[in-house]
Order: C-alpha cells, then structure tokens, then sequence
C-alpha cells in the first residue's frame, strides 16, 4: 500500500430498492412463504407470555394501539418505510389489521392487562411508570416476536443458510435472553398501580395536532450527538448487552403523545440526555424524527404524506441506512476498528441529514 492509501476503507451497505421482475418476484414470494410457513410453527409458543396459561391459538395483538392507527389512516390502509425506500421486494402498504402485530398473548390479556395504556384519554397526560410499563412490554413482545420468527426461519433453512446469518442468529439468540428477561420486569412494573423507578422518562410532549406518521417501539442508537458511544453493536461477546431506548409517537383524540424513555439501569444515554436537554423544542422533535427512520423499519405512514415528503432525499436516506460495512484494512483488528470509527461518526445525530420535521404543525394531517 502507497503512503498516499488510506490504511482502512470502510463502506455502509445500505438498503438498496430492488425492483424484481413480476415472475422472479413471483417465485421469490412463494419460496418465502414455504420457509416463512415453518418458521412461524417453530416460534409459535405453547402458553400466553402474560398470564403463562397454554393457548394453542393467540390474538393478533397490536404494538400501536388500533385507535392511534385510525387517526392517520386512509380507508384503513397505511404506509410502510418501503415507500421511501423504493422497490417492489417489501410492501409498501399495509392495513391496520397486520401493522405492527405480534401473536404471543391470549385474548383476554390483550384486552385485559393493556386497558389502562389503551384507552386513549391516558396518552393526553404524562405517563405513570404503569403506563410505562406496559408500553415496554408491548414492545418487547413485538421484538421477542420478531426474534422468535427469525430463529424460526433459521431452522427452516437449515443448510440453505450462510454463515453470515448463522452468526447474525447467535447473536440474536443471545439478545432474546435478555428481552425476555426484560419482559418480566416490564409486565411486572405494567401490573401494578404502585409508582416504580424501573423506567426513566427522557422526554414527554403532547403536540395539539396529529402529525402523519405513528411509531413505537425500542431502538438501540450506536451513537449520541456527538458520535460518542451508546450500543456497540460490533462487540462480540455475549457478556456485552445492548441498552434499548423506548420512542412512541402515538395520535390520539386529535393529539400526538411524543415519549422517549428506557429502563433505569440503561446508564450508557447520560451524555445523550444532557445533549438532548440543551436543544430547542424544535431541535428535540427533530432528532427524535432521525432516530426513528434511521434506527427502525417499523414506522407507520399516512397516505395523505405528499410525494414531496415521501421521495425527500434526506428521509429515504434515513430510512435506507444500516449497520452492515464492508471494505479492507491491513488486518482483521484495523478493519474492525475503522468499521466501530466510521459507524460512531455516520449515526452520530448532528451527522445525519435533515429530514421534513415530520412532528412540527406544518406537516400535521390537518395541514396536507
């Protein structure tokens, strides 16, 4: 390598937009659903995750309560993050009975232990830590859902998988531990009408009007403002645990409640909060809008966005970004740093692009 080289190379492998041919697509969707059919009879459970009866059929419940849903949908349809993103490999719409659900609880618990954060009248004042609580819980079940799906299909695909995937799922087998096991606390805390400190609450705002997209749901940022260290996501030992952050943007009665929260042990977002602090009103809601389409493919669009929003470079740029790099170094250990360097300074929050404040009252519903 010449003195003028760099030493290390790293590249973000974004989320492309494929567009397939309607027979390969075709073909694709059908092999999917093979291996997605015996996926989701492995992770089925056998007993209801809240009052542990056994069930051999489960609610489809919701992580976003359906009323939130109804305030910015269109004749019952919404929009995923694929319609930013672009191409026909994912669906770009969704309707409210399959956003965002999960099957882990019988019926009477979905209806019974969410009551309290499900009734719309709550959303409108802050948070109690039992509201907080079951909010976590709906969260961890949506993300133990996932997870328990994508060991499922692991199974299913047998020697058909790669070895990338096959350490992806070590991985993630070793993070639904710790999901699970903050579930207990969660339903625990979400039980209860007695005040806990088991959450924290970073940030509370109820905006007097509803804005055009819905979220919630736990993310685990790389990095605060600045580009220093919350979750290091390339650390590879399984003593290492990562530090989920709570973000909800939920519509409710003509509102939107705008939370940030996470669990009281979480000790790695002290600097990210001090920064947040500091910022203007404006400044706070903006960051919140990156995080979410930076960190998550689990937002909830309304079709009345105009394409202005919808095709912005800055929004699909965020909606694209992830983790994975690749590139070259003069050893295993360099590459490894660089690639911890360059993901620190590309998800630091001051670096990402400026989407549309999505929250601000020009973008309200009522204003499109």
């Amino acid at each position: 390598m010449s003195e003028n080289e760099p030493d290390a190379i790293s590249f973000r492998q974004d989320f492309p937009a494929l567009d397939i041919p309607s027979e390969e697509l075709i073909g694709y969707k059908r092999t999917m659903s093979e291996f997605n059919k015996t996926a989701k009879t492995e992770a089925k459970p056998d007993s209801c995750y809240i009052c542990g009866k056994p069930m051999t059929s489960f609610c489809n419940s919701h992580t976003i309560p359906q009323y939130c849903l109804k305030e910015i949908d269109v004749d019952g349809k919404l929009l995923t993050t694929a319609a930013l993103i672009g191409g026909n490999l994912i669906d770009s719409e969704v309707g409210i009975a399959g956003a965002a659900t999960f099957k882990r609880v019988c019926r009477q618990c979905d209806s019974e232990y969410f009551k309290l954060y499900e009734t719309p009248e709550t959303l409108l004042s802050e948070p109690t830590s039992q509201v907080l609580g079951q909010i976590a819980a709906k969260n961890l079940l949506r993300e133990i859902s996932k997870g328990r799906l994508e060991l499922g299909l692991h199974t299913a695909l047998g020697e058909r998988s790669n070895p990338e995937f096959d350490t992806m799922m070590a991985v993630r087998a070793v993070d639904m531990k710790e999901d699970e096991k903050a579930f207990k606390t969660a339903v625990r805390v979400g039980g209860s009408e007695k005040p806990s400190k088991a959450y924290h609450l970073v940030y509370y705002k109820l905006l007097p009007y509803v804005v055009p997209f819905a979220f919630q749901q736990m993310i685990s940022p790389m990095a605060d403002f600045n580009g220093g260290l919350i979750n290091n996501s390339y650390n590879p030992s399984t003593n290492y645990k990562m530090e989920p952050i709570h973000i909800c943007i939920l519509p409710s009665k003509g509102a939107t409640a705008v939370l940030m929260f996470r669990s009281e042990n979480a000790n790695r977002y002290r600097k990210f909060e001090q920064q947040f602090r500091s910022l203007s009103e404006q400044a706070k809601l903006l960051s919140i809008v990156k995080l979410v389409f930076a960190y998550s493919e689990d937002v909830l669009l309304s079709k009345k966005l105009p394409q202005s929003v919808l095709k912005n470079e800055e929004l699909t740029y965020l909606a694209r970004m992830n983790h994975n790099y690749f590139g070259f170094a003069n050893s295993p250990n360099d590459y490894k740093k660089h690639i911890y360097e360059t993901a620190l300074e590309d998800h630091a929050i001051n670096n990402l692009p400026d989407p549309p404040n999505l929250l601000l009252e020009e973008y309200a519903l009522g204003n499109l």
